[in-house]
């Protein structure tokens, strides 16, 4: 995004559900309750290539089975495929009521279609 290969490129082909994530590489959960208790938020650079036919989710893994996911639709400035690079902000207390324990986070980011699309994610990141 700002320099050659700091984003990737994910294409959901839509004939399965599909996700990309990241995960603890250990195995061991993290806690990230300092970031909720700071009313923190997780944002990340998302472009889209081809606009999806369905909803575009993002969740979050706690110890099996946890989790918390919220669709992205709501949290976007613009439609998805009406812009450039767009960067989405999704507050940590969203996922906390669908379900997410931040005291033992496992996928900190997950993003999962059903349907064909292709995006760009460029930096992730949790804010306070």
């Amino acid at each position: 995004r700002r320099h050659q290969q700091d984003a990737v490129r994910v294409e959901f082909a839509g004939s399965n559900p599909a996700q990309v994530y990241l995960s603890v590489p250990d195995g061991d959960p993290l806690d990230l309750k300092r970031y909720l208790n700071a009313g923190g938020s997780i944002e990340f650079e998302l472009a889209v290539d081809t606009v999806p036919q369905g909803p575009l989710r993002l969740a979050m893994h706690c110890v099996w089975p946890c989790i918390g996911e919220v669709d992205l639709a709501g949290y976007l400035p613009v439609p998805l495929g009406d812009a450039g690079w767009v960067t989405a902000t999704v507050p940590l207390a969203d996922l906390e009521e669908s379900g997410m324990d931040f005291a033992s986070v496992t996928t900190p980011f997950l993003i999962y279609a059903d349907k064909p699309l292709t995006i760009r994610i460029g930096r992730i990141r949790l804010v306070p």
